[in-house]
């Protein structure tokens, strides 16, 4: 036991791993006001004057008191604002569209827009179209939505939705390569290089002003905060609104009729207002996506007469004209298949609605005793999200500085969920949803995560990261310090080299301590496996040829009895806690002559 005690002394650096409090029980009784973050948006909704691309939806108003012609509708009505038409897919009739941000330095900018495309989506004829309005803008240089997030972490996407912090895999960097793979110092935002002959990837140092490449080629409308039935659109332009188009009957044409005389509706709430290009491109959108009233046709007629905004389609076969004269106020549905509406759902910077709504938060918690990690969600509604089936959210944790890794989460039946205390005054329970997070496998404590966007400006919110890990399954976890001298007239210079390059160099060196202490054999052997977590810092002594680097390495040991025993009688913690804080010695300075 001494000479064990002797070895830790000299050789290892436990650290206390985790900060007091890490752990929080199912009980939502100290459930904190402000459970996560809102970061602020260097750039929330970016106007139209924030693109060098000039988007021409509105360039010549299109007359359409009576009806829209979506073939009259420009191409650029189905781009986001700011961004023009690239091509168009003549099987899916969806269009690709580009917007230059003006040059600033790298931040989330295609965020705004909702899209899901970004520069690796694009097949080899697409990226020459993109690459011959880029030279024609004469950009030869700028940002992309992509960047590394670790110190010497890979590409990952950065728009929203359920590929947000997705890695990038290198099988779709086959069109646009990516040079400078070793680290640079504050280089992490990628950047892409164009010219005549060849377009390329490279990092770059994210306070460098450039224009930003942004992309979409995704459906205007989603459901999102809407109820079902209804949308709103992918970009944040309409956001706050919520519209719908239905089959109408008599006591809805009636209650729209007497609205209007009484005079209890405007522009904002009950009818659709076709007061621009794009609201009629939106109202095209919105027929052919709903399930009643979608047909053939390519003529949506729109009554305006006395503010109440009616749609429905006829074949194209029958005199326009005269369809046109036909009286649309009417109280035979025969007359009016469908009816379009909108309504205000947003109003102000609030989002919590009036009738007992729930601010979006989430709130990331351990169950020690389990060994299980929770996330409560409030006011998911507000969440962005591509789809129904999306959870609105997605969840992080990271093992050391290069892997970002994405985890799976699990919703619980609320059945399952037994809150110990009432909800919050104006909070509902149906307003809250419990979700289970697949931790990574068996490892040492890490911190946990999630991230969410929100609607109508797609700020982005946080949860307060938590340290958690998996029931140990008989297998000790520690951090230690090392230093490590080496030759600095190596081939790679030390602010090249990444975490995986020093785990050769610190397994060569634990060998050599192994062979040099025989007599502790019996504890290197209890030793299965070290990782170097972190580059904490490395310096040169003047005038040498060796330099320092200093380690932050996880050591996996196994399970010991003894061990145990030894330690309950130096300490008194809980047997689930993550972490002990006891602390012996250090690595000693050790030489790597060979590396």
């Amino acid at each position: 036991m001494c000479r064990m005690l002797q070895f830790l002394l000299v050789v290892a650096a436990i650290e206390a791993t985790v900060p007091p409090g890490y752990s929080t029980p199912l009980s939502t009784t100290d459930l904190p006001l402000l459970t996560s973050t809102i970061v602020p948006s260097a750039s929330p909704s970016p106007p139209q004057q924030t693109f060098q691309t000039i988007n021409t939806c509105e360039e010549h108003s299109v007359q359409h008191q009576k009806f829209v012609e979506r073939s009259k509708i420009p191409l650029a009505c189905r781009c986001p604002p700011g961004f023009v038409v690239v091509h168009t897919h003549p099987q899916t009739n969806r269009t690709l569209c580009v917007g230059v941000r003006v040059a600033q330095p790298w931040q989330d900018g295609c965020v705004q827009s909702g899209t899901a495309t970004d520069l690796f989506d694009l097949d080899p004829t697409e990226l020459s179209e993109v690459r011959t309005i880029l030279l024609d803008m004469r950009v030869s240089e700028c940002w992309i939505s992509a960047r590394r997030l670790l110190k010497y972490g890979e590409l990952v996407r950065r728009l929203p939705g359920s590929q947000w912090n997705a890695p990038v895999e290198q099988s779709t960097l086959y069109h646009v390569p990516l040079s400078g793979a070793t680290y640079t110092k504050d280089h992490d935002c990628a950047m892409l290089r164009i010219d005549r002959n060849a377009t390329q990837l490279s990092y770059q140092n994210c306070s460098i002003a450039l224009p930003q490449l942004c992309l979409y080629r995704e459906a205007n409308l989603l459901q999102l905060h809407c109820d079902a039935d209804e949308f709103t659109t992918r970009y944040s332009s309409y956001q706050r609104y919520c519209f719908s188009i239905r089959k109408s009957n008599v006591s809805t044409v009636e209650m729209l009729k007497m609205q209007t005389q009484l005079r209890l509706v405007t522009n904002v709430n009950g009818i659709f207002s076709i007061d621009s290009n794009r609201k009629g491109q939106l109202l095209v959108e919105m027929n052919d996506a709903s399930k009643e009233c979608s047909d053939s046709s390519d003529v949506i007629y729109a009554d305006q007469i006395e503010s109440t905004h009616h749609a429905h389609k006829r074949d194209l076969e029958n005199d326009v004209p005269s369809i046109s004269n036909k009286d649309l106020i009417s109280s035979n549905p025969g007359n009016i298949p469908c009816v379009a509406q909108q309504r205000l759902q947003i109003v102000g910077d609030s989002l919590v609605t009036a009738d007992g709504g729930t601010s979006p938060s989430m709130y990331l918690y351990f169950d020690k005793a389990r060994h299980k990690l929770f996330l409560t969600v409030y006011g998911d509604r507000w969440f962005w999200r591509e789809n129904a089936s999306s959870a609105g959210f997605v969840c992080f944790t990271n093992t050391n500085d290069e892997q970002l890794h994405r985890l799976k989460v699990r919703k619980l039946r609320a059945s399952r969920v037994k809150w110990t205390v009432p909800a919050r005054d104006g909070w509902s329970d149906a307003n809250r949803t419990m979700y289970e997070i697949k931790m990574k496998e068996y490892g040492p404590p890490r911190m946990y995560w999630c991230e969410a966007h929100l609607v109508p400006d797609f700020a982005l919110i946080k949860s307060v990261a938590v340290m958690a890990q998996r029931k140990a399954n008989c297998r000790r976890y520690f951090s230690a310090i090392i230093e490590l001298q080496l030759d600095w007239s190596s081939i790679h210079s030390p602010e090249t080299l990444r975490p995986k390059d020093y785990d050769r160099r610190v397994k060569e060196y634990i060998e050599t301590r192994r062979k040099r202490l025989p007599e502790l054999k019996h504890i290197f052997e209890v030793i299965k496996k070290i990782d170097v977590q972190r580059v904490e810092d490395f310096w040169r002594s003047a005038n040498s040829e060796w330099y320092t680097v200093r380690l932050l390495l996880h050591i996996v040991t196994k399970c010991r009895k003894k061990w145990d025993k030894l330690e309950l009688l130096l300490e008194h913690d809980e047997s689930n806690e993550i972490g002990k804080t006891s602390f012996i010695g250090s690595f000693v300075t050790g030489l790597c002559g060979t590396c």
